[in-house]
């Protein structure tokens, strides 16, 4: 019950929070060195973003993920540190930066850095 009066107390959602970005929902796949990358994208009801993201082998055998924190979405880019569950390659770099952009509706364009270390890459929607 004090769980339900604080969220009334707290007023209405902004619509335009869970309509930003709306865009950037879904499921994203990427070769990167050679494991296959798919992320899901999602927002909750309050407008908290989540991105999560498996890395699979060529037999589809899983081999690390990563979670996303910080979240933040301004002028059409959605942007979050990476914290990796488990990594793919013991090098990979943890909480790195990353930045996505729409190219079109089906492209999503990645780019990251951690210190002196950065890369971009391009992610597709999964068709369902």
């Amino acid at each position: 019950m004090a769980g339900t009066f604080a969220a009334m107390a707290a007023g209405p959602i902004p619509a335009h929070a869970a309509e930003e970005g709306k865009e950037f929902l879904g499921s994203w796949t990427a070769e990167v060195d050679n494991y296959k990358a798919v992320w899901v994208i999602s927002q909750s009801v309050n407008g908290k973003w989540r991105v999560a993201a498996s890395y699979y082998d060529s037999k589809g055998k899983p081999h690390g993920g990563f979670e996303g924190k910080d979240y933040k979405f301004d002028d059409g880019k959605l942007i979050f540190t990476q914290v990796w569950t488990k990594k793919p390659r013991s090098t990979w770099t943890d909480n790195a930066t990353i930045t996505v952009t729409l190219e079109d509706a089906d492209t999503l364009k990645e780019a990251w850095h951690a210190g002196d270390k950065k890369g971009h890459r391009e992610l597709k929607r999964v068709k369902k």
